[in-house]
């Protein structure tokens, strides 16, 4: 294993071409302590510009000034640029064989503010099947994960989550749980095929 090498031909699944518009449909779940709130919105997006022509961007909060708030297909929650290779090791990602390479984060975030730490591939494809980290410190428990799929010839977001729970006595309230899961994905030549 060669974390580096096999990093980039991860990665490089992740970097598509898409027609003018694609659609897809995102499913929020949300729930915060004994509030739960879930919404399922079709989204349209026209690639030259990344605008929502139809439906409204997922917006997750992860820490202050961090988070997601976009459209998928274009601002993916994990972004490879932000990351380096620091090494790999065989583990299993959801019950299959894989290969987790270890993550250092390269932008500007907080020391103590979550990021992905681990990325899962197909140790034989070298296709990413998911990235997860996060925080874990004396306070608070984070815990991100992205999942990809295969559409046709593109590599795409399938589920993002983020879960914040509190440790001690004066945040064991907090329970916090956004969820979001991409489906049906269409690629459009022209806005009036949605």
């Amino acid at each position: 294993m060669d974390a580096a090498h096999d990093y980039a031909a991860a990665t490089g699944y992740l970097h598509n071409t898409f027609p003018a518009y694609v659609g897809y449909v995102q499913r929020m779940h949300a729930k915060i302590g004994p509030i739960v709130k879930d919404e399922e919105d079709a989204v349209v997006v026209r690639t030259s510009d990344g605008k929502v022509v139809s439906g409204k961007n997922a917006t997750v909060t992860i820490a202050p000034g961090q988070g997601f708030s976009g459209n998928i297909v274009l601002t993916s929650p994990f972004n490879p640029a932000c990351h380096a290779p620091v090494g790999a090791t065989r583990e299993n990602f959801e019950g299959a064989a894989a290969e987790a390479i270890e993550l250092r984060g390269t932008c500007a975030h907080g020391r103590d503010e979550p990021d992905f730490t681990t990325l899962y591939i197909d140790p034989r494809t070298q296709e990413p099947l998911g990235v997860v980290g996060g925080t874990n410190d004396r306070d608070v428990r984070v815990h991100l994960e992205e999942t990809f799929r295969r559409i046709g010839e593109r590599l795409l977001p399938a589920h993002f989550s983020v879960s914040v729970k509190g440790k001690n006595f004066f945040l064991g309230w907090l329970d916090v749980v956004a969820q979001i899961d991409f489906s049906r994905y269409r690629f459009l030549d022209r806005e009036s095929e949605r």
